[in-house]
């Protein structure tokens, strides 16, 4: 439909998407699905970056809008034919709406250079190691280092089987969480008199 059109591929470092996904209550709920969510999700994109071509679509690192936000944001808004001002680095007021404020409370803020490694102090060496026994080709391959490598144990069975069983369980605190949040974030009636 738009031949012209131009796409912007974001990756992320699929250990840190799991950091900030698990604690949430949608999307995946343990180390080893959401190496499988990061890498569906990845695949797409380049995917899509092998059907266009590099004229038409361009990879971004998340890493490197956090490192060097006016450099990346150059790069982008030259791809996609746009100047650059220096205010698309800087901190804006957009505020998420009631429903997302409690899980998207990062919105609006300036990139902050540590969140690109703050994944290490929020999973767990096991979890680190069951993402990379899964995704860690995949991690390679889009420029990020293993920690673990090929020494990465995957998933027990029994690791398996406790993370199915935590998995049912969460999501079932995870709608009763989202039927909460669609009520106290939607106006309140007023009795009709």
């Amino acid at each position: 439909m738009f031949p012209a059109a131009r796409f912007i591929h974001l990756v992320r470092d699929g250990r840190a998407v799991a950091a900030s996904l698990l604690p949430l209550d949608w999307g995946p709920n343990n180390a080893l699905h959401a190496a499988e969510f990061w890498m569906a999700r990845c695949a797409l994109g380049l995917a899509a970056e092998l059907d266009l071509g590099p004229d038409r679509i361009l990879r971004v690192r998340y890493e490197d809008v956090l490192q060097e936000p006016e450099s990346s944001l150059r790069r982008i808004t030259g791809f996609i034919g746009l100047d650059y001002e220096p205010a698309m680095a800087a901190a804006n007021p957009s505020r998420p709406t009631r429903y997302h404020e409690h899980q998207h409370h990062l919105v609006g803020q300036s990139p902050v250079r540590s969140r690109a490694v703050g994944w290490q102090q929020v999973l767990s060496r096991r979890e680190v190691e069951i993402f990379e026994a899964e995704a860690g080709d995949f991690l390679e391959t889009l420029g990020y280092q293993a920690r673990y490598g090929v020494r990465a144990m995957p998933a027990t069975r029994v690791e398996v089987f406790r993370l199915r069983l935590g998995d049912l369980a969460r999501r079932a605190r995870n709608n009763l969480l989202r039927r909460w949040r669609v009520r106290t974030s939607l106006p309140q009636r007023r009795p009709e008199s």
